[in-house]
């Protein structure tokens, strides 16, 4: 956000579209997923398909890992200085 230059987000659809637009920067096809707005405030994001988690049972050791997209995620979201509850919690390990 500081090299772009980029504001925090106003609102739900400012902050997915910031969002959409990194995602498709690490690479397109990566990850196929459905975003859904609960409310002006709320929003649920449903995997349907993950290139790292493809790739981490196809090693066999999916037991082992955590997903960092939530990592990542909180990352966003504290960078922008926005208010969040994460369901699930991230775990710390």
């Amino acid at each position: 956000m500081k090299t772009l230059g980029l504001s925090p987000a106003k609102d739900i659809e400012e902050f997915l579209t910031l969002k959409k637009t990194a995602l498709s920067l690490y690479g397109s096809g990566l990850a196929e997923y459905e975003i859904r707005i609960l409310d002006d405030q709320s929003y649920e994001m449903h995997m349907k398909r993950c290139f790292a988690y493809e790739n981490i049972v196809r090693a066999g050791i999916a037991d082992r890992c955590e997903c960092g997209i939530f990592a990542r995620l909180q990352g966003w979201l504290d960078a922008q200085e926005l208010e969040h509850e994460l369901t699930p919690p991230l775990v710390s390990v």
